[in-house]
C-alpha cells in the first residue's frame, strides 16, 4: 500500500488506541539566536509534492528556512532520530496540502499523534538544537538511511519485551513503502509499542 493511500484510508476512522500516550506534540516555536540566523546548516528538503524527490540542501539562516516552507517556522522535534522538523506554523489555516512523507516520519517518532494530526506544506529535517539552542545539521545516519541505504527493514518492539527490536525477512526499496507498512502492523498488532525502519 503506498504512503497516499495508506493515509487517505484512514481519513474519517476512528482515532487507534494511544496505549496510554497522550496527544501531545514535540512542536515548540524557533527563535533563532543573532549566530542561528546566519548559520549554515545541512537538512533534508521534503517536498509535499511526492513526485519530487528529498534533497539534501544548505539552509543560511532563517530567511532560507522560511522560503523552503512557504511561511513563518515552528520546530517539531522528533527525538528517537535526534532531529526536528521545519513547517509552516500556518499550513493548515492556509489548508497546505498533507505532507505524507513527513507526517509518515513523525508517526514513527511519535505514536500518540497517529491518526490525529499531520505535517502539512514542504518541510525540513534539521539537528536537534544544541546546548545554546543552534540549529545543528541533520544527523548523518539519518541522511545516510534516508539517501544512501538502497533497502529497508521494519523492526518493533512489543510489551511483553521492551528494549528489544524484533523484525521479519521482509525488505522494502522505498524507506516511505517501509514505514508505510510498519505503522499499519502497529494499528493491527494491540503488542507493537514500537515500531522504526533500518537498513537491509
Amino acid at each position: 500500500m503506498s504512503v497516499q493511500l495508506w493515509l487517505q484510508a484512514k481519513e474519517g476512522q476512528e482515532v487507534s488506541p494511544d496505549r496510554g500516550l497522550h496527544p501531545v506534540a514535540n512542536r515548540r516555536q524557533v527563535n533563532p539566536t543573532i549566530k542561528e540566523v546566519i548559520q549554515m546548516v545541512t537538512g533534508v528538503f521534503i517536498p509535499h509534492d511526492e513526485d519530487r524527490p528529498l534533497e539534501i540542501r544548505e539552509f543560511e539562516g532563517l530567511k532560507a528556512y522560511q522560503a523552503s516552507v512557504q511561511g513563518n517556522i515552528e520546530a517539531i522535534d522528533i527525538l528517537t532520530m535526534n532531529a526536528s522538523f521545519y513547517c509552516n506554523e500556518e499550513a493548515k489555516i492556509f489548508n497546505l496540502p498533507i505532507n505524507r512523507r513527513a507526517t509518515l516520519m513523525w508517526w514513527m517518532d511519535s505514536p500518540q499523534m497517529r491518526h490525529r494530526d499531520t505535517i502539512n506544506g514542504n518541510a525540513i529535517i534539521i539537528g536537534l538544537p544544541d546546548e545554546e539552542g543552534d540549529t545543528q545539521d541533520a544527523p548523518k545516519e539519518l541522511m545516510q538511511l534516508l539517501f544512501e541505504a538502497g533497502a529497508y527493514r521494519a523492526m518493533y518492539e512489543t510489551a511483553d519485551s521492551p528494549d528489544s527490536w524484533n523484525g521479519n525477512s521482509v525488505r522494502y526499496t522505498d524507506y516511505f513503502i517501509a514505514a508505510g507498512h510498519a505503522l499499519i502492523k502497529f494499528d493491527e498488532w494491540y503488542a507493537v509499542t514500537r515500531c522504526k525502519i533500518i537498513a537491509a
